[in-house]
């Protein structure tokens, strides 16, 4: 039983909707010029990603099951996934046009993550179309690109956080196999995608 909950406390923890908010989180704290924005100004940008990336698309997940559309407030089967994934990349759209064109300068690594997040789920709509991926360590192996890439252009050692996040993918990866949600295949080919992506992105964008 407590060997479940921790399975399930950890899947909870890093669902894809989570990556661009953690990934700001994670540039305001880099030790770079992109951490030099006031902290008043970060829980401004920290609150509107919460709430258009997370909060909102969150909020039609009860709306969807009351018009017949969701068959349960879980999201379990492919048409649900579809809708909820192409609600998340129109957020990240969203997010990434919104900031865009705030009247104070946004650093454009802060604004590639909304791109490369849409892109992501756009990718992650075409496999669960015809197939099946496992979305969380989608979710973790783009954070871990994305940290790599930060590392690369910024000449930055964040040996011990990508540690930290491997780690966890590999809690995770373990998760999923312990409650039998996924096979080793979705497991590691999700994670090799959302790492795969975020570095030929960012890498070939700004490097």
């Amino acid at each position: 039983m407590t060997a479940d909950k921790i399975a399930k406390s950890l899947i909870f923890i890093l669902k894809p909707a989570f990556f661009p908010l953690l990934a700001v989180i994670f540039l305001f704290n880099s030790d770079t010029y992109i951490s030099l924005y006031t902290t008043v100004f970060q829980l401004r940008i920290y609150l509107i990603i919460f709430i258009i990336t997370i909060l909102f698309p969150a909020s039609f997940i009860p709306v969807l099951f009351s018009l017949g559309i969701f068959e349960t407030l879980k999201i379990v089967t492919k048409k649900e996934n579809i809708i909820i994934l192409s609600i998340l990349a129109i957020t990240n759209l969203i997010t990434f046009f919104l900031l865009r064109y705030l009247p104070v300068y946004i650093n454009s690594m802060i604004l590639l993550v909304f791109l490369v997040s849409a892109f992501i789920f756009f990718v992650s709509i075409i496999f669960t179309m015809w197939s099946s991926i496992c979305f969380n360590m989608l979710s973790i192996g783009s954070l871990a690109g994305f940290i790599c890439s930060v590392s690369i252009i910024f000449a930055k050692d964040y040996f011990y956080i990508l540690a930290a996040v491997f780690l966890v993918a590999g809690l995770i990866g373990f998760a999923k196999l312990q409650l039998q949600q996924k096979n080793q295949f979705e497991i590691y080919s999700a994670f090799v995608i959302g790492f795969a992506i975020n570095i030929i992105f960012f890498l070939s964008i700004l490097n």
